[in-house]
């Protein structure tokens, strides 16, 4: 069913859900602070594993299982912060943050939505590399070039597991807290800025941050994370599932072993 403003329709239910005031200042700073400072000791626990095992980390070439597991530490550190110093702190459940049943409409209205961001992120970074602005995350993907094991592992973490995560704190808690204090606008602007800085480089930030706008107001309009995971889970899998078959097939991807 379609709404005359041309969105699905959405169940009075997860409308009141994901429409009360749920987070304050101090829950979003308890969540970053645990997610920073639990990132950083796993990332040093898995570079002592890496050196004790291996003898050394060379900058130019990371084993790929150590680049999956720093996606594995971040998606996993995420989910845990918000559960442990969100979720459990406050008495929430994971429906009261937006995971809830979406409409079919939204469901597949997903699947179109994915196309246009798709075709935006990709046009954005062609745009980009014109004015020479690259970006490292191939490199970062397949340090290894193609390996069944960088293949997979970063399926499952930076194909499924990110995305999830990052829905989960950037749109549920995130911009959550923004909207209830500012607004929808400034919500997803503000929300979506922040998303794009903590992929770090230009290349990747620009991108994501025209991502993480649209994400925060598909959220907004169906109520319901599941849309915003759903395309998240598609765009990320696509690009690194495109990467690696390219890789498999012997195509040089510039900047990638």
């Amino acid at each position: 069913m379609v709404t005359t403003t041309g969105f699905p329709a959405i169940q009075p239910e997860r409308n009141e859900a994901a429409q009360r005031q749920l987070w304050k200042g101090r829950d979003v700073l308890v969540m970053t602070l645990a997610i920073i400072v639990s990132f950083i000791a796993g990332v040093a626990a898995l570079t002592g594993a890496v050196l004790a095992t291996s003898g050394g980390l060379r900058p130019d070439r990371m084993p790929v299982a150590f680049s999956v597991g720093i996606i594995a530490i971040q998606g996993l550190v995420m989910l845990v912060a918000v559960w442990a110093a969100g979720l459990v702190r406050r008495r929430y459940t994971w429906a009261d943050i937006g995971l809830t049943r979406p409409s079919r409409g939204w469901v597949a209205a997903s699947f179109g939505l994915f196309i246009v961001l798709r075709v935006v992120v990709v046009l954005v970074a062609a745009l980009l590399a014109q004015v020479g602005i690259t970006s490292v995350q191939p490199q970062a993907i397949a340090p290894e070039g193609f390996t069944w094991v960088g293949a997979i592992g970063m399926l499952i973490f930076a194909g499924v597991v990110v995305p999830v995560a990052e829905e989960v704190f950037f749109r549920g808690v995130l911009y959550r807290w923004l909207r209830d204090k500012w607004g929808v606008a400034v919500g997803a602007i503000v929300s979506g800025l922040v998303f794009g800085i903590a992929h770090l480089e230009p290349a990747t930030a620009i991108p994501a941050a025209i991502m993480g706008i649209a994400l925060a107001l598909v959220f907004e309009k169906s109520k319901s994370l599941w849309p915003g995971i759903l395309i998240h889970i598609l765009n990320n899998a696509t690009a690194i599932g495109l990467l690696y078959l390219l890789l498999g097939m012997g195509v040089q991807i510039p900047g990638v072993s």
